[in-house]
């Protein structure tokens, strides 16, 4: 008799969780589930302005608010909504963080609305033409009752022409009331920066995603998504 083989998403389970969030991402990158999978379109809007809190003697410090929001459709129509508001702040180059409230709207489910409060910490050294970003967001789920961390990372060439980035990012997100991690994506896509005046910066990311969920759930799921995140900066 053949001996059975574990899934992809076993082997996931089984190990440890150490290493980089790239090296989990390669692990559900090639599915083992054998129905068919759902598709997703998501768009994200970010519009947010700064300012330099001290020109001549820190010129990489500044200061400002933003507002984001994210959606997302299936078949149905739209079946997802988080709206954000906060706040940004550079310190250095290659070290910023952003405090910000949410909620999420479930219109296709009629599920009640979500609150959260998160911190998110962004450092993004670059090495020659790459850019290495690692973020890590810590997020209190209030209405929910529970803590998850959220750890992205992400490698992007910045080409010679200067507007085109290519990138990859995997990341992974554990939830304190389940003590694993419950959510895995892996994405690529490419940014594009448009020509931009000192104070105005325009900047389009578009992607293809394969992200897999077993919160609250007895084993993986997977879904297939392209998206769009629109951001102006001033």
């Amino acid at each position: 008799m053949l001996e059975r083989r574990p899934s992809v998403h076993q082997r996931v389970r089984r190990a440890p969780v150490c290493g980089s969030v790239l090296g989990l991402v390669v692990l559900v990158a090639f599915p083992g589930a054998a129905h068919a999978e759902p598709f997703e379109a998501r768009t994200y809007l970010d519009i947010g302005a700064e300012w330099r809190l001290a020109p001549s003697r820190a010129p990489s410090l500044r200061l400002g608010p933003f507002a984001r929001e994210e959606s997302r459709f299936r078949g149905t129509g739209l079946s997802y909504v988080k709206a954000f508001a906060g706040g940004r702040i550079t310190l250095l180059p290659w070290l910023c963080a952003a405090a910000y409230y949410a909620h999420k709207d479930f219109p296709a489910s009629g599920r009640p609305q979500a609150h959260i409060a998160a911190l998110d910490v962004f450092v993004a050294p670059k090495p020659g033409p790459f850019v290495v970003s690692d973020k890590s967001g810590f997020e209190g789920h209030i209405t929910d009752g529970f803590f998850r961390y959220r750890n992205a990372l992400e490698l992007r060439w910045e080409s010679p022409l200067g507007w085109l980035a290519p990138f990859v990012q995997g990341e992974l997100r554990v939830d304190s009331d389940a003590a694993r991690v419950n959510l895995l994506d892996a994405r690529a896509g490419v940014l594009l920066t448009l020509p931009h005046e000192e104070r105005a910066r325009l900047s389009l990311r578009t992607f293809y995603c394969y992200e897999t969920n077993r919160r609250g759930k007895p084993g993986w799921s997977g879904v297939h998504l392209l998206g769009a995140a629109l951001a102006a900066a001033f």
